[in-house]
């Protein structure tokens, strides 16, 4: 049985992560509308001896991450292919409005010019990152020494609580066998 302190333990474990992602997240300038650190998941799932954390972001969290070669941007200046409609200008136009650009097609176009030379992130995007880097935001955090160290402190007091959860067990079995 999974003990309610320990329980306590591992969300804080899951909270100081999702900080850290929500602050880098923020530290790249990807803040627009916040949701992608709004809206996630986490779980804790017990099976038997072992236990899983588990987090989630939006699908295009994996975009940010990631970024997109110029090579996958679903838009080519140099072919029409006579579509009505493109999800992805609609969705550069709707960013254009967000953003108050006065003419949001005509910017929306712009864009994805630029994104099928650069890809995204483009290099002048970096004007919105305190710290010039627009990608890779789960590497920088999960391989950051300072998070590492606080998660192995909250891992430690985890421990502690199983392990005198643990004792207190054998205490009683003994006391009763006795």
């Amino acid at each position: 049985m999974i003990d309610e302190k320990y329980i306590k333990g591992l969300k804080e474990v899951q909270v100081l992560i999702h900080n850290r992602i929500k602050q880098e997240l923020i530290l790249q300038g990807h803040v627009m509308t916040g949701k992608v650190y709004k809206d996630h998941s986490e779980e804790i799932n017990v099976h038997g001896d072992e236990v899983h954390l588990l987090g989630s972001y939006p699908f295009y969290s994996k975009f940010l991450h990631t970024g997109v070669h110029s090579t996958k941007i679903p838009y080519d200046p140099e072919v029409r292919t006579g579509a009505k409609h493109s999800l992805y200008i609609e969705a550069l136009i709707k960013y254009a409005c967000f953003r108050g650009m006065t003419d949001p097609e005509n910017a929306a176009f712009a864009i994805a010019n630029k994104h099928s030379k650069e890809g995204m992130s483009t290099k002048a995007s970096a004007k919105y990152s305190k710290t010039g880097i627009r990608s890779d935001f789960l590497d920088i955090v999960f391989f950051d020494r300072k998070l590492n160290s606080e998660i192995t402190n909250a891992f430690d007091q985890v421990f502690l609580i199983l392990f005198d959860n643990m004792i207190t067990r054998q205490q009683k079995i003994i006391n009763e066998t006795t």
